[in-house]
């Protein structure tokens, strides 16, 4: 299998692992908090906007806030390095995710969607063990099990 580049080498030891975690937590349960919030506010929206429309709004945040980045971080863009091609991956993958999750929320409940897609870890976790070569434990595997059961749980439910 290919190996994938990256940044920052896999922790392969202990002692490597924990320096290689810290700072992780904090901004991980941050985007949980934000990503619920996300998935509210765009129910709203979409009460009175297509979701083409809000996927605008979106694309005007991304801009607002790429500005205050290069503004106040003094960075400057750019569009070459060696990860250009999958920051350009990237990008098309969340924008078609963003659209599907609108659509998808346009149509269905938030309380059901927005669960049912919290099941990408799986995806996530195999992919990662496959390109990255992060290690499988069976704690990681058992975790991402009882996340996928909840999903199977949300999806098969009546309401």
């Amino acid at each position: 299998m290919p190996t994938l580049p990256c940044r920052r080498p896999v922790a392969r030891d202990p002692g490597d692992a924990r320096a290689a975690g810290r700072g992780w937590r904090a901004p991980a349960l941050a985007y949980v908090l934000v990503a619920g919030l996300i998935a509210l506010t765009s129910k709203l929206a979409l009460a009175g906007l297509a979701w083409w429309q809000l996927v605008v709004w979106v694309a005007l945040g991304y801009v607002v806030v790429t500005g205050v980045v290069f503004a106040v971080g003094r960075r400057r863009p750019t569009l070459r390095g060696g990860g250009a091609g999958w920051a350009a991956i990237c990008a098309v993958l969340a924008v078609s995710g963003l659209v599907m999750l609108l659509v998808a929320l346009e149509a269905g409940t938030v309380s059901r969607v927005v669960p049912v897609t919290a099941g990408y870890p799986a995806i996530t976790l195999a992919l990662s063990a496959l390109f990255l070569h992060e290690p499988l434990t069976r704690r990681k595997i058992a975790g991402t099990m009882l996340v996928v059961g909840g999903v199977i749980l949300i999806a098969a439910s009546a309401v």
